[in-house]
């Protein structure tokens, strides 16, 4: 019986290690997204300022891992869907700030397109530097609850 016991400790604080990883793992992540979601936007500056091509054609000519790095998968209908596929690894702010830029692309002329996503890049970098900054401590604490809560319970099912 006393083995038994052990086992079933040991599969819960492997359960817990597994736990600790993917939210490990989910942290970087957010971070990869952000980075994602700049190249995405400095992408379609360039697009917007070199060939004034149209946001179908933009959307036509994205690479898949540029898509992947957003946090989408597959082809790309739309920036919005888009945004809405990667909107669990965004921070509010981030999620307000790129819904922006996903409602607003293709309004107006070149030059207020290109300032747009000038504003836009620049603010998710610095959403991106405090993400940055913050990630290091929110994974010490993803991995400590994970880790605490499957030795709690290997302690009380013991």
């Amino acid at each position: 019986m006393a083995a038994l016991k052990l086992i079933g400790c040991l599969l819960i604080l492997a359960a817990g290690g597994g736990a600790a990883f993917l939210c490990a793992r989910a942290e970087r992540k957010r971070l990869e997204v952000l980075d994602g979601w700049i190249d995405l936007i400095v992408y379609v500056r360039s697009r917007i300022d070199c060939f004034l091509m149209p946001q179908d054609e933009i959307l036509s000519s994205l690479d898949p891992e540029l898509i992947r790095r957003c946090g989408g998968s597959g082809t790309c209908r739309s920036f919005s869907a888009l945004c809405r596929t990667s909107e669990r690894y965004l921070s509010p702010e981030s999620r307000r700030i790129i819904g922006s830029f996903t409602g607003g692309i293709g309004d107006g002329y070149r030059e207020e397109q290109v300032r747009a996503c000038d504003y836009y890049i620049d603010a998710l970098r610095e959403i991106r530097k405090q993400t940055a900054a913050e990630l290091p401590a929110r994974i010490r604490v993803r991995v400590a609850l994970s880790l605490t809560g499957a030795v709690g319970a290997a302690i009380l099912l013991w």
